[in-house]
């Protein structure tokens, strides 16, 4: 029994990966209608998501054209690597043509969300 508590304690610590959320809110003055929006970050969505290791979503209020919200997230055990896809992630928006208002990012750690035991 004890060696199975030191096996799990050994594995916990030797377990380090990163956690990369991004929240960016988007003008999106082009859109003139629902359908558009749709369309716009669908395309958005599959582009972040699409050789990155990671996954976006369209987040908020989903019925106004003009604005829209995005959450993008990554995961690594290397935390450069996260930064640079939060970075990537940044420059794939803007490259788009689309107008980022609001940047957040967060980098988390297993420290930052496991409770002690």
């Amino acid at each position: 029994m004890a060696a199975r508590a030191n096996a799990a304690l050994h594995l916990e610590e030797s377990v380090k990966f990163f956690v990369g959320i991004g929240r960016y809110r988007l003008d999106l003055k082009d859109c003139m209608s629902l359908k558009d929006k749709r369309r716009l970050i669908k395309s958005m969505v599959d582009r972040l998501g699409r050789g990155n290791l990671a996954c976006a979503s369209e987040i908020g209020a989903g019925e106004y054209p003009k604005s829209g919200e995005l959450a993008y997230v990554c995961v690594s055990s290397s935390h450069e690597m996260v930064e640079r896809s939060l970075s990537k992630s940044v420059e794939m928006l803007e490259v788009t043509g689309i107008d980022v208002i609001e940047i957040e990012h967060w980098i988390l750690s297993p420290e930052d969300i496991m409770e002690p035991r």
